[in-house]
């Protein structure tokens, strides 16, 4: 719920295949871009399934549908018809007109007739995520501020990665705050996650 309450959003419809920003700001938005971007479970790329849409303007209070992941360039051919496996990941980017990334999501789909089942997610190979903390301090109430780089050196995908934070001895400490969790992180890439 806390990246669907983004007051600038993007979001896959898994229903009609729509993918639409949501502009919930009393400013309208110019230049923005979209990144979508399709993936096997081996974490390989389907191009002829992903496209950059660029130059979009959102109105203030607003929705603007991009694509629609069953058509391509307006025509009756689906996207998803270019993915050959029956499960696959979607990642979906949008920019502001400075380049910095406002808003993304993944989503995990199977094209089965049994579209609720997901067993094939326990396939997916262990990729042995490294974490490296990149700043620590603390400020004035004692509270301390940690940003962590997770990296995923392997060749698999990354999928629904858990950060706890935990003291010497192993043991959790708790409360934490973070800005993300169970986070998937495709072959080669990283995420920094705040805490």
């Amino acid at each position: 719920s806390k990246k669907a309450c983004e007051p600038t959003h993007i979001q896959w419809n898994s229903y009609n295949s729509d993918v639409t920003i949501v502009n919930t700001t009393h400013n309208d938005l110019s230049g923005m871009r979209v990144e979508v971007e399709t993936y096997k479970m081996n974490g390989g790329k389907y191009a002829e399934a992903s496209g950059t849409y660029s130059n979009l303007t959102v109105g203030a209070n607003q929705t603007l549908n991009i694509c629609n992941m069953n058509t391509l360039d307006g025509v009756r051919t689906s996207k998803l018809s270019a993915i050959s496996s029956t499960m696959f990941f979607l990642r979906i980017k949008l920019y502001d007109d400075d380049g910095k990334l406002v808003s993304q999501n993944f989503y995990w789909k199977n094209r089965m007739q049994d579209s609720h089942v997901y067993t094939n997610l326990n396939t997916i190979p262990e990729a042995g995520v490294s974490c490296e903390v990149l700043s620590s301090t603390t400020d004035e109430n004692g509270q301390c501020h940690i940003k962590a780089r997770l990296n995923n050196p392997a060749t698999s995908v990354a999928f629904a990665v858990r950060m706890r934070l935990v003291d010497e001895n192993g043991k959790r400490i708790l409360p934490v705050i973070m800005d993300e969790n169970y986070v998937t992180i495709m072959p080669g890439e990283s995420q920094d996650v705040d805490m």
